[in-house]
């Protein structure tokens, strides 16, 4: 005779603390086979709601203790959302390649991030900014893009963006991770699209100079300095170092650390609907960096 009893089941199968509590509060407890001669019982709430995101998590966290039904459920949950995922990616990526007038997009298989890429490049588009010049759009991993993603100008000498794929990209860790204390340097302002209004600020900015960067654009941008503008070049120290105090205060602290990152954050900023003061709109400007349409009026 098999032994259903509370103790044996987790003798056969340790899991998770709360599986005893689980154990009890099913109503209908049902049994499925998973090696000759043993059975135990589902670790599945049966008042979850079938289908909800709660529902799903639970399948897929306990796949060993399923029965046969709620094996169907969890494929046929995966195989619709793939099918939804593949129809929102070819969308997506249509759109990119007609922003950016270029067919090398790839999006692979995160939707996700083809939302929210899409989603601020067209906003980009809409603010009148020209972004012709971007080659591509490619996924990476943690090891080679670390964080999110990264601009960078690949072997050919054309300027591309990296995300990384193993990134978690759901609205849901997006807005975490834009809120982190960790980034609290960035001008992100609390908006998970000023992820990407950042990295086309560094391309913008390369188009500022491209034969210049494309060179050795790592090795040259880290170089980039405030003073290398003629207008900044030519005040005094004081005057210097009262305009990099308001850089500090009304653009960002990463932009005050990293003079190279000056003209993304404010590009950022800008796009989030930001104002900045007369003295660091002019060292913007002269930099070469563009000013959404709303802003010229």
């Amino acid at each position: 005779m098999i032994d259903f009893s509370v103790n044996n089941f987790l003798k056969i199968n340790p899991i998770k603390k709360s599986a005893k509590a689980n154990y009890f509060n099913l109503p209908k407890p049902e049994f499925a086979p998973i090696k000759k001669d043993v059975f135990i019982k589902t670790n599945i709430p049966q008042k979850i709601s079938f289908g909800s995101k709660d529902r799903i998590s639970y399948l897929e966290n306990n796949l060993e203790y399923l029965t046969v039904e709620e094996r169907q459920e969890l494929i046929d949950y995966v195989e619709g959302k793939n099918s939804i995922n593949k129809i929102e990616i070819d969308k997506a990526t249509k759109i990119t390649k007609k922003i950016l007038e270029t067919p090398e997009i790839n999006y692979a298989n995160t939707a996700d991030a083809a939302k929210l890429f899409t989603e601020a490049l067209q906003n980009i588009k809409c603010a009148g900014i020209d972004l012709i010049g971007l080659h591509s759009i490619q996924p990476s991993n943690s090891e080679r893009t670390p964080g999110w993603a990264e601009f960078r100008i690949n072997d050919k000498g054309k300027p591309e963006i990296l995300y990384n794929f193993e990134f978690k990209w759901d609205e849901e860790n997006l807005q975490k991770t834009v809120s982190d204390e960790n980034f609290n340097g960035y001008l992100l302002e609390n908006n998970p699209k000023s992820l990407v209004y950042h990295l086309v600020g560094h391309f913008l900015h390369f188009k500022t100079n491209p034969e210049f960067y494309a060179k050795n654009y790592a090795k040259n941008f880290e170089k980039f300095k405030l003073d290398d503008v003629e207008y900044f070049k030519k005040l005094d120290n004081t005057e210097k170092n009262r305009i990099r105090m308001l850089i500090k205060n009304e653009v960002s602290e990463y932009s005050f650390k990293k003079e190279k990152d000056f003209p993304a954050e404010v590009f950022t900023g800008l796009m989030n609907g930001r104002e900045f003061s007369p003295e660091i709109m002019r060292l913007y400007n002269e930099i070469g960096m563009p000013v959404p349409y709303s802003l010229k009026q």
